[in-house]
């Protein structure tokens, strides 16, 4: 029954935090952002980090709603903000602040108690992000460049998380966050249709064999020296 509110508490509030958008509808990315940041770090407290995946809704509902709304946020279109000074006296932006109040506490808390991972990027993301998302308003290549970037690190750090520790799950969800990366490019690049299924099958390719060499490794590991 406890594990069952460590998925419906989150998804509640993920629900909630739309009722405060209004008038600036363009800081609900940032806020979303925030707020899975604070979830993810909620997972990593002892109480939930010790628990099986399956029963921990706060860290894959961080971890998953990070990747999301970065892969929407590394579109260029959607950095077409329109920004006044109204913006920074709304009860968004209001809202925006008291969350990423908490995530610093959290984080300052996650610290104190050596729970904090400088490798793990998801850990700290939405500080990046939010850096990232108010320099956007002058300059939108260069933020639309550094959450692509910052996505494809995520991906990277989790499949070297997934081969360290033997996991597939984890391995494959890192392949995942790469390949929602190249995927969502095709929309925004000028690709044929021949180059776009090339790099298809390249993405398969690239499942398959990273999956078999992790399968060689592990039984390579597991298998006794005579």
């Amino acid at each position: 029954m406890v594990s069952i509110f460590n998925w419906l508490l989150p998804l509640s509030v993920v629900i909630t935090l739309g009722t405060f958008l209004k008038h600036h509808g363009e800081l609900g990315y940032l806020m979303y952002v925030i707020l899975f940041g604070i979830f993810y770090n909620i997972g990593k407290l002892p109480i939930f980090n010790d628990q099986k995946l399956r029963r921990n809704g706060y860290l894959a509902l961080g971890s998953v709603g990070t990747v999301v709304m970065l892969l929407i946020m590394s579109f260029s279109g959607v950095w077409d903000f329109e920004w006044n000074s109204a913006l920074f006296s709304s009860r968004e932006f209001l809202m925006t602040i008291l969350l990423y109040a908490m995530g610093l506490a959290l984080l300052m808390y996650l610290q104190k108690r050596r729970l904090l991972q400088l490798a793990n990027l998801f850990q700290y993301a939405f500080i990046i992000f939010a850096i990232v998302f108010f320099s956007g308003m002058g300059n939108s290549v260069v933020a639309t460049v550094i959450v692509n970037l910052l996505v494809l690190t995520l991906g990277l750090i989790t499949i070297r998380l997934g081969a360290d520790k033997f996991h597939f799950g984890i391995l494959n969800y890192g392949l995942v966050i790469l390949t929602a990366l190249i995927v969502s490019r095709f929309f925004d690049t000028d690709m044929s249709f021949a180059t776009r299924g090339l790099l298809f099958v390249a993405v398969g390719i690239g499942f398959f064999v990273t999956n078999y060499v992790m399968l060689k490794k592990k039984k390579a590991t597991l298998t006794p020296k005579l």
